[in-house]
C-alpha cells in the first residue's frame, strides 16, 4: 500500500490498526490475512440460486466483511499516510512494528504506493455489489430452480435396495482431498538433520508449506508479497476444498462445482509448485533463508501433496460426466430450457 523507503508497507506488516491493538502484531498479522480471503470465499454463496436463504446470509456477510475491511483499510491507510516530517520536527519519531520483516522500523517518510488506491476502488465496487445484490434481492423475481442431483443418477446402494444416489468419483475427490491436507499442513516439505524415511508425521524440524511459499514466492520477484504465503494461501485452500467435499456430499453435482473444483486444482497445483521450489531453495541456500545450519533435504510433503492432486483430478473426471448428464436431462424433461 506504501512504500517507505525501500520497504513495501502493507496493512498485515504493520499490524492492521486496529486489530493490532486487539491482538497484538502476529495475531492482527493473522487476522489480516485471514480477513482478505474471506470476501473471496463468500463468493460462491452469492450465485446460489435455488437456496434463497443461502445467498441472502451470504450477502449478509459479505456486507459485513466489506464493512470490516473499510474501517481497516481506513486506519492503517491514516497510519502510513501522516506527515512523519512534521512529527520529527515535533521529536515524535514515529515506529511501526513490521511483523513481516520482525523489527521495529522508523518511518522518516512515505510514499503512497498503487495498492492503496487500487484498495479503495475494489471496496467501491464491493459496496457497488451489495447495492445490486440488495436491489435484485427485494425487487428481482423468484430464483431458479434445479433439478435434483438423484434424479439424474442410479438409485442404488451396497445393499441393491433403494436408496440415496451414489455418486461416481466422490469418493476418490475427498480422499484426494483429505491426502492433500495431510501433505499441506502435516508433513514437512524439507527437514534438517532427519533420518526417518518416509517422515509421515512431523517428527523432525523442517520447512512447514508457509516457509517454503514464503521462499518460492520470495523467489520470483518484489511483484507478488510473498507473505501471502503465511497465512492467506493456507484459508483460501482450506477452506475452498471444504467446500468442495461438503457439495459432493451433499449430492450438489453440477457444472459450477466441477469448474470451482478445477479452479481449485488449478491453484492448488500452482502453489504446490512455488512451495516446492521454495523449499529446493531452502535445501540448497539454507543459511540465506536464515534456516540453520546441518543436512537438509527435500521431505514427503511435496510428494504427497503433488499425488493427492492427481487423485483430486481423477475423481474430477466422473464427476464432470455427472454433472453434464444432469444437465442434458434437465434440458431434455423443459422443452422452454
Amino acid at each position: 500500500m506504501v512504500r517507505a523507503g525501500l520497504v513495501y508497507l502493507n496493512p498485515g506488516e504493520i499490524g492492521a490498526p486496529p486489530l493490532a491493538g486487539l491482538w497484538g502484531a502476529q495475531g492482527a498479522f493473522f487476522a489480516w490475512s485471514v480477513l482478505t480471503m474471506v470476501g473471496l470465499l463468500l463468493c460462491p454463496f452469492l450465485w446460489q440460486g435455488a437456496r434463497p436463504w443461502l445467498s441472502r446470509g451470504a450477502l449478509a456477510l459479505y456486507t459485513l466483511w466489506a464493512l470490516i475491511v473499510t474501517v481497516v483499510t481506513a486506519a492503517t491507510a491514516r497510519t502510513l499516510t501522516q506527515p512523519f516530517t512534521t512529527l520529527q520536527e515535533h521529536g515524535n519519531t514515529q515506529h511501526l512494528y513490521v511483523f513481516a520483516y520482525g523489527q521495529q522500523i522508523p518511518i522518516e517518510s512515505a510514499v503512497t504506493g498503487t495498492g492503496l488506491p487500487l484498495a479503495i476502488v475494489a471496496l467501491a465496487l464491493a459496496f457497488v455489489g451489495v447495492a445490486l445484490s440488495l436491489v435484485t434481492t427485494l425487487f428481482g423475481g423468484a430464483p431458479v430452480s434445479t433439478a435434483p442431483i438423484t434424479a439424474s443418477l442410479p438409485q442404488q446402494n451396497t445393499d441393491g435396495q433403494s436408496g440415496r444416489a451414489v455418486v461416481p468419483g466422490a469418493t476418490v475427490v475427498t480422499l484426494g482431498i483429505v491426502l492433500w491436507t495431510w501433505g499441506f499442513f502435516l508433513l514437512p516439505w524439507a527437514t534438517r538433520d532427519c533420518d526417518k524415511t518416509p517422515l509421515l508425521f512431523t517428527t523432525c524440524y523442517g520447512i512447514p508449506v508457509s516457509s517454503a511459499l514464503q521462499i518460492g514466492l520470495f523467489s520470483l520477484g518484489a511483484t507478488l508479497d510473498s507473505y501471502i504465503g503465511y497465512y492467506a494461501i493456507g484459508t483460501l485452500l482450506l477452506v475452498g476444498a471444504i467446500f468442495i467435499v461438503g457439495a459432493v456430499w451433499r449430492r450438489a453435482i453440477n457444472r459450477t462445482l466441477c469448474i470451482w473444483t478445477a479452479a481449485w486444482v488449478v491453484v492448488a497445483f500452482a502453489c504446490a509448485l512455488v512451495a516446492a521450489q521454495g523449499a529446493a531453495l531452502g535445501v540448497d541456500h539454507p543459511a540465506l533463508y536464515n534456516l540453520g545450519g546441518g543436512v537438509w533435504r527435500g521431505d514427503s510433503g511435496v510428494l504427497v501433496v503433488f499425488i493427492a492432486l492427481l487423485v483430486v483430478i481423477v475423481g474430477l473426471v466422473p464427476l464432470t460426466a455427472v454433472a453434464l448428464r444432469r444437465n442434458r436431462l434437465i434440458a431434455a424433461s423443459d422443452p422452454d430450457a
